[in-house]
């Protein structure tokens, strides 16, 4: 008896101890990413009495994490990564900054970039390389793909920015999403379609306006028949005042009801609609009158679809 209640309080003890154990493995862990954080802080506030600036408008220090919930599994994914070496118009690094360039990739897709690296011109203060993934195995719905990509600069000094970017399968139809970033003269709006069938606009032979169509049909129709159909239609408006659409997009070239407001007696584009295909992602660049604010996360553009 006097055995049992002394393997009992042993027992007692060595759970204690794995308890323990635990905790300090927590906390150590705790105390190491706030290290870093603070390092970091502290490796800035250094840099910033060097006059070194490198940032970037998507890598970040510590890593920024972007998610796409829309992602079609199938169209290659682009993004244009800017990296810059100012803190605002009037504080800017003073001598040229070169950097490298690379990434970390799953084996289910080929990622590129347009370069190995490259150096931000004292006189520009700005340069940038494009990240491109495509995939290289067949997704399906609630599948996802995790890719990071770094920028390091070499000279005078080195700094590591980076972001993670998850893309995910699943969200079936149609979506949008604002890339932007205070300091950023312009924004890009990115509106992706995964969807698989066509609606006729225009009555053509056997069908009439408003039947949807699959995306094998429309393949096999002519050109001035598919000129009459849409995946789906795609109508932005905002205010000039704020943003001002580049005349010069693709899609805003093709655009059709546009609406114009007059502005110091200039006329400016306020609203307009474009068709989009099946399974595609579209950018349309609008130029910021004030460059200094973040708009990825707000309501500048009203963004509606029909299909």
């Amino acid at each position: 008896m006097i055995k049992r209640k002394i393997r009992v309080k042993k027992l007692s003890n060595i759970r204690k101890y794995i308890v323990i154990v635990f905790i300090s493995l927590t906390t150590l862990t705790l105390t190491v990413s706030f290290g870093r954080y603070v390092y970091i802080k502290v490796l800035d506030l250094y840099f910033l009495t060097k006059n070194f600036y490198f940032e970037s408008d998507k890598l970040k220090s510590p890593e920024a994490n972007y998610s796409l919930n829309y992602w079609n599994g199938v169209d290659p994914y682009q993004i244009v990564i800017n990296v810059n070496s100012f803190k605002n118009d009037i504080l800017k690094s003073n001598s040229d900054i070169t950097y490298t360039t690379r990434y970390v990739c799953p084996d289910n897709v080929i990622c590129t970039l347009s370069k190995d690296g490259g150096t931000i011109s004292k006189n520009s203060n700005t340069d940038s390389f494009v990240f491109v993934m495509t995939p290289d195995a067949i997704f399906n719905d609630n599948d996802s793909v995790t890719m990071k990509v770094f920028a390091e600069s070499t000279n005078p000094y080195t700094k590591t920015l980076s972001a993670s970017f998850t893309l995910v399968v699943g969200k079936y139809g149609l979506g949008h999403e604002i890339e932007d970033s205070a300091g950023n003269p312009y924004l890009n709006l990115k509106v992706t379609n995964t969807l698989d069938s066509y609606v006729v606009k225009e009555d053509f032979g056997e069908y009439v306006a408003g039947n949807h169509i699959s995306k094998s049909v429309y393949d096999a129709l002519g050109d001035s028949d598919k000129a009459k159909c849409a995946s789906a239609i795609i109508t932005v408006g905002f205010d000039p005042n704020v943003v001002k659409v580049d005349n010069t997009a693709t899609d805003f070239m093709n655009a059709y009801n546009v609406e114009t407001q007059t502005i110091n007696s200039f006329n400016y584009v306020k609203k307009f609609t474009f068709d989009m295909d099946s399974s595609v992602s579209s950018v349309i660049k609008f130029y910021k009158t004030n460059k200094n604010v973040d708009y990825s996360n707000t309501d500048v553009l009203t963004v509606t679809y029909s299909y």
